[in-house]
This record gives structure tokens, sequence and C-alpha cells, in this order.
């Protein structure tokens, strides 16, 4: 998980042309072909829960020599998200549902699929049908932890993005801006913000910087953002890597749903916003 995690993290610029959404009927008697890239995500979306993964060259993040890595979705286990490591070898992967084996060819590509519907035999392809291209790597639906990782995605990437999905910036807005919190271990700075309204997330990108003479491990520290006299908890804070050296910086991103207690944010991009950084007790 910590390789996939990095791996997400670190992809500043796409160079694929991913295609729009489409489905495949599940059939136990062919091996389907799946192109998937090293620059971009590929989501797989069953009928049914993903009961095993099996294939020699899949890893989830433990074995960086794997061709291919891939991660079940926790919040929506019916779900996998597919990337390729070293955009070469062809892997087979088996994917077991309801006690049968479906088998796919996971082959690079540099126009990789962005999400696949996998449908029972004789279902129609309804959902394919309402999705136009603009859609091709975000898909309309509640906040879930693929959801948010799409937002930052987006967010980050937001002048890539833009001209290929305009659609789904309808109701976004972004905004550079300088600022700086300095606390007992950590000095703060984000350097830009950005709201996505009907999601009613807020967004934010910079930099940590730890001010200590040791070490520290970031799981052991929560944040916030200060908005004037709110302080609000941070959803979701990624960074590099989890162990910062003494007098070291690294890149940070996170998000923030509502306020934390489910109420809607309704915050100007024109505020000051403070990221604080303490340790969990």
């Amino acid at each position: 998980m910590k390789n996939l995690f990095l791996l997400l993290l670190t992809t500043l610029t796409l160079t694929a042309e991913p295609r729009i959404p489409y489905a495949l009927e599940l059939d136990t008697s062919k091996i389907e072909t799946i192109p998937i890239s090293n620059d971009v995500d590929t989501l797989l979306i069953f009928p049914e829960i993903v009961e095993s993964v099996i294939g020699k060259g899949l890893t989830t993040g433990k074995n960086a020599r794997s061709p291919v890595v891939y991660h079940q979705g926790k919040v929506n286990p019916k779900t996998i998200i597919l990337r390729h490591l070293d955009g070469t070898s062809e892997v087979l992967m088996t994917i077991m549902i309801e006690g049968k084996g479906f088998v796919f060819r996971l082959k690079p590509a540099p126009n990789p699929a962005s999400v696949i519907y996998l449908n029972k035999a004789g279902e129609p392809h309804r959902k394919v049908r309402k999705i136009g291209p603009e859609e091709a790597l975000v898909k309309k639906r509640a906040i879930s932890e693929e959801r948010k990782l799409e937002l930052l995605r987006l967010a980050k990437d937001s002048s890539f993005f833009r001209e290929r999905l305009p659609k789904m910036f309808i109701d976004y807005e972004e905004k550079t801006t300088d600022s700086t919190n300095v606390g007992a271990y950590f000095e703060a700075k984000i350097s830009r913000v950005a709201r996505f309204q009907k999601e009613n997330a807020l967004l934010f990108f910079g930099t940590i910087r730890n001010t200590t003479d040791w070490s520290l491990d970031l799981s052991g520290f929560t944040a916030s953002l200060r908005v004037g006299e709110r302080n609000l908890p941070v959803t979701k804070l990624r960074a590099e890597r989890k162990i910062i050296g003494p007098k070291t910086s690294l890149r940070i991103e996170g998000l923030l749903i509502g306020d934390g207690k489910g109420t809607p944010l309704h915050l100007s991009l024109d505020n000051e916003f403070k990221l604080a950084v303490k340790p969990t007790r």
C-alpha cells in the first residue's frame, strides 16, 4: 500500500490519453484485454463484490518488482484500481466473483482505459449511455475514498484536466496564495487553494517543514485548517513520505469535506487559510 500511495501522490503530469468509459460482459470462456498505463489509474467496476484477485506479476504495493499494482476499494469492494509500473510487461489477472473466475490480460497501452463497467451477461449497458467523454476519469457518486483521491488529482493537475474534462470543472475555482503557519514541530505553507462547490470540498496544496532536530512520523499528527476564528479538521492529508527528517520539507496536499460536523462550507477563497499540524495526543 505504501508504494501505491507514493505512486498516486507523485504523478504530477499525465501524458497518456485515457479512453472514455465503456462496458464489457463478464464471460468465463474469454480473456478480455484491459489497456492500462503507468500514467493514469484504470478503474474496474464489477456487478458484485470481488472475492479475490489472483495473478503472477500483481502487487498491492509491497513488491516493487511486480509490473502491475492493484488496489481493491475499501468503501466499495466491487471496484479494482489498476496501474502499470514498468510499462512493458503483460500480466494475466483472474478475478473471483461468486465462485467464478474471470480472466483479464493487462496490457500496457498509450491510451489506457479510464473506467470499465463489467456487466453480467445479458445486462443492458445503461450506465455507459449516460456517461460522456467529460467524465472519463470521474464518475458522479457519493464522497467515497476513491472520489476523494479523484478530487485531489483533478485539482492538483487542474491545468491539464480542465481542457479535457470541462464539465467536471463547472463549479470549480482555485486561487494561488502564500500563507505560512509556524507551530512547535512544523512550518506549514499553503501555496494554492481550490474548491469543488457541488462536492462541498475545499482542497489545498503546499509544503510542510520539520523544524525540529529529529525525524517525525506524520502518522502521529493531525491537521486542521484555520480560517479566521474557525478551526476546521482536515478530512485527508497526504504527503510525499510518512517520515520527515529534521529540517526537511515535503510537499503536501489536503482536502476538507464540509466543516467536519456535516455542515457545508461556504468559504470564499479570498480568506486566509493557515494549516496547523499538531500531535495526535
